[in-house]
């Protein structure tokens, strides 16, 4: 088909056929009317919207006469009747609108979008009526609110350069000034805001408010963050640009440069906006900058944009304060019931502990299933399934471990604990599986199941014969009160060397690595796929290193090896700091941090159950597990403290440094000792 010639017809007063009577036909009816047509209905039939029109019908077929003296027909009935329209319009000359049949149609009514006088028309030539609605609602959402204004200008101003005899090609610079000024005269803008906070959104200019586009459009400096998308400073196409993000080799910009950079060009009279990535104050100072704005007397406005954490997340579906909210809950239970599990584990035996656990994770999974809304969602997620968390963890089944296993404790334990990273590989597969094939409901029951499975083949598969339930409990068991267990942990150097360091292992792992790692690469400028990428590559190296770790622990010097592990953990911080923008540094540092990320509990908890002994040795790996996951909220919280501070990872992986360090030399005060016992006195009891 050649290309359409755009014609906006006037009907007003004019006849216009339209045959047909269902709801295609009373959808054109309405456009038809709008348009001040005189419309006239043929159809055998015509709904109960049409006869409520108002207009004229006639409940009969077509036929060629019922064109005469019309200016225009609307063919929405069937094909062969469109067809006999279209032929009979064709020979009277008389354009014929055939609905969703292009073949028999020499005009088109495509989307129409009218705001303030002004009238867009999309059309497809009949091809594809989804695209023109879709096309519609893009070209409506994007028309300003004060069209109105703009035509009522345009036209008072055409009327006064006609008669001064302004010629064309000048008018159109003239009439752009002209709608420029408008702003200022609009309400709100009635103060002289000199400067505004902007929030760009998540990148999207699409996602960008009306009012952002605005100030963006009229900016005369735009001072914008690292996370700014391109072509959302491609709206500021008149200002002047200033980096001030944080990004790895450019001068970071402090704050009070930034406050001092708004103040000069506000007090010059420079509109100045300052652009933000997702909302100028969800994760952002823009507090502190209005605070200072404030105080030197300078107008601002807040234009708030859409969070990114939000935006990013509803675009994946993902409803984050529901599930934020369950998530934190639950690893509250773990803190305050890794040591609660500890404690039973060493009352009641570690089996137990471990098939409730699991119980207790699968318990909570079904609860949630069953009645999918945020409150159970958090009460069977954050509060059922999180205790169970805290039950079947590593240093439980590090415990479990030490009390089945005398020989090759150490590779046992590894073995074990391995297993944390193996299941990724597992269960996260297969949940996607799970998801793509069968409802959401059902995944999350398989996993319930999966769960009771495991509980099941843990029960059977570590039940001990009588004999060896004798010697486990009077081995193993401890019946000590607790008050007395406490005691005798608190005062022990043993245990607060293994304590502290464990403590800032949690600071170097859980604290500065998994909470500012991908941070620091995006500061660095690697995209994110290659950085979650190398992310993955530590997980993949520390599954492999487990087992090394634990077939060490039972043949070297265990002190010397957790040690070790501490000191060459350090090194790879200087890695961290050396990476620049090089993939090459980047890998090294994911080669050497994940050797020794997991590897120090292997012979932690092998040095718990021989230097402290196996009856308390839940209580103290859970405490000891409770300290890591401080030391891993202390590194968070730091990092980030630290980072706005210098605007730079720099101070935090010096720290993270010297604190392995550390941990590396406590280690090294302990004496190596496979047969110690230094376990509690007969006299705690």
């Amino acid at each position: 088909m050649p290309d359409l010639l755009p014609l906006f017809a006037n009907l007003s007063g004019r006849r216009v056929l339209l045959v047909g009577g269902g709801p295609v036909a009373a959808s054109k009816l309405t456009s038809l009317l709008a348009a001040g047509a005189l419309v006239r209905v043929v159809a055998p039939e015509v709904r109960e919207e049409i006869e409520a029109a108002g207009v004229t019908i006639e409940r009969r077929r077509f036929v060629p006469s019922d064109l005469d003296d019309v200016w225009l027909a609307v063919a929405a009935a069937a094909p062969e009747v469109n067809r006999a329209v279209a032929e009979a319009a064709e020979a009277r000359r008389v354009f014929v609108n055939a609905v969703d049949d292009p073949s028999n149609a020499s005009v088109f009514l495509g989307g129409v979008v009218r705001r303030g006088g002004v009238t867009l028309a999309i059309s497809t030539s009949g091809d594809a009526p989804g695209l023109t609605a879709l096309l519609r609602q893009a070209l409506d959402a994007l028309l300003p609110q004060e069209l109105g204004q703009w035509v009522r200008e345009a036209r008072r101003r055409r009327a006064a350069w006609k008669k001064g005899g302004v010629p064309m090609e000048a008018r159109r610079p003239l009439l752009l000034e002209a709608l420029n000024s408008l702003y200022a005269e609009r309400p709100e803008d009635a103060a002289p805001f000199l400067v505004s906070l902007v929030g760009a959104g998540p990148g999207d200019p699409g996602l960008l408010t009306q009012r952002a586009v605005e100030r963006l459009r009229r900016a005369d400096l735009v001072l914008y963050d690292a996370l700014v998308d391109e072509r959302v400073l491609g709206l500021a196409s008149r200002a002047q640009r200033f980096f001030v993000g944080k990004r790895a080799g450019r001068h970071a910009v402090t704050q009070q440069e930034i406050h001092a950079v708004m103040i000069r060009a506000a007090g010059r009279g420079r509109r100045v906006v300052r652009l933000k990535g997702g909302d100028p104050f969800i994760f952002g100072r823009g507090g502190e900058e209005i605070d200072t704005l404030a105080a030197e007397g300078i107008p601002f406005q807040v234009v708030p944009g859409i969070t990114a954490a939000s935006g990013c997340a509803s675009y994946a579906g993902i409803p984050l304060t529901h599930r934020d909210a369950g998530q934190s809950v639950a690893l509250i239970m773990v803190a305050i019931f890794s040591p609660v599990a500890g404690n039973l584990a060493d009352r009641f035996g570690a089996r137990i502990m471990l098939v409730a656990g699991l119980l207790l994770v699968g318990t909570g999974l079904l609860v949630f299933a069953a009645a999918p809304v945020a409150a159970i969602f958090i009460i069977g997620y954050g509060l059922i399934a999180g205790v169970g968390f805290a039950t079947a963890n590593m240093h439980l089944i590090s415990t479990a471990v030490a009390k089945l296993f005398k020989e090759n404790r150490g590779l046992a334990t590894g073995i074990a604990n391995s297993g944390a990273t193996a299941g990724q590989f597992i269960t996260v597969p297969l949940l996607a599986i799970g998801l793509s094939y069968f409802s959401w409901r059902w995944s999350i029951i398989a996993a319930a199941a999966a769960c009771a499975l495991m509980a099941l083949v843990i029960w059977v598969m570590l039940k001990p014969t009588e004999e060896e339930a004798a010697a486990q409990k009077s081995e193993t068991i401890s019946d000590e009160p607790l008050w007395a267990r406490l005691k005798f942990l608190l005062t022990n150097p043993t245990f607060h060397i293994l304590y502290w360091s464990f403590f800032i292992c949690g600071i170097t792992t859980t604290g500065a690595i998994e909470t500012h790692f991908l941070p620091y690469a995006a500061y660095c400028g690697f995209p994110p796929v290659p950085a979650s990428g190398i992310y993955g590559l530590t997980a993949d190296i520390n599954f492999a290193a487990m087992f090394a770790s634990g077939y060490l622990t039972d043949r070297v010097n265990r002190p010397l090896l957790l040690g070790s592990i501490y000191l060459v953990r350090s090194l790879s911080f200087i890695v961290l700091m050396n990476v620049g923008t090089s993939y090459e540094m980047m890998f090294l540092f994911a080669v050497i941090y994940g050797i020794f990320d997991y590897s120090t509990v292997p012979p932690t908890a092998s040095l718990v159950a021989s230097h402290l002994g196996l009856k308390i040795m839940g209580l103290a790996m859970g405490l000891i597990s409770g300290g890591h996951a401080l030391g891993g909220a202390l590194g968070a919280f730091l990092g980030g403290y630290l980072f706005d501070l210098f605007a730079r990872y720099t101070e935090m992986w010096w720290f993270a440094f010297g604190t392995a360090i550390l941990a590396g030399l406590m280690v090294f005060m302990l004496r190596e000792n496979r047969t110690a016992k230094d376990l509690m006195p007969a006299a705690a009891h």
